[in-house]
C-alpha cells in the first residue's frame, strides 16, 4: 500500500515505501502444541461429516440390497414349495378320477397329503428363519 499525503499548506508529501501487512488468524484450541483455528476446524468438521454421510449412504445401500436379496429368495422358495403342492393336488385329483379299489386310492392320497405337510414344514421353518433375517 502506498500513500500520499497533502499538508494544510497544499503541499505534497512524498510516497512512503509499500508496508507488508500480515494477518494471523487466532488460534481457538490449542492440542499438543499445535493451534487450529476457526477455518482449519470448519475445514475438518465438513470433511468429517461429508465422510459419517458418505459411510452412512453405504451403510444403508448394503443394507437395502442384503434386504432385496433375501426376499428374492423368500419368494422363490414360496414359489417353489407352491409347485410342488399343486403336483401333488394334481396327483391326489387323478387317482380320485381312477377306478381302483378304495384301499389303493386312500394309500395313494394319504401318501400324497403327507408329502404335502411335509412340504409345508419345511417350507414354514425356511420362511419363518428368512423373514427373521430380512428385519
Amino acid at each position: 500500500m502506498s500513500v500520499k499525503a497533502k499538508d494544510e499548506r497544499g503541499e505534497i508529501r512524498l510516497p512512503t515505501e509499500p508496508v507488508k501487512v500480515s494477518f494471523v488468524e487466532k488460534p481457538i484450541i490449542s492440542l499438543f502444541g499445535l493451534d487450529v483455528t476457526l477455518r482449519e476446524l470448519l475445514i475438518v468438521l465438513v470433511i468429517a461429516g461429508i465422510l459419517a454421510a458418505l459411510w452412512f449412504y453405504r451403510k444403508t445401500l448394503l443394507h437395502l440390497t442384503k434386504a432385496h436379496r433375501e426376499s428374492v429368495i423368500i419368494s422363490r422358495d414360496l414359489k417353489n414349495s407352491f409347485s410342488v403342492i399343486k403336483k401333488d393336488l394334481d396327483k391326489i385329483t387323478e387317482v380320485v378320477k381312477r377306478n381302483a379299489s378304495f384301499e389303493t386310492k386312500e394309500l395313494e392320497i394319504n401318501v400324497a397329503v403327507k408329502k404335502i405337510v411335509d412340504t409345508l414344514d419345511k417350507i414354514d421353518g425356511y420362511l419363518s428363519k428368512d423373514i427373521e433375517r430380512l428385519e
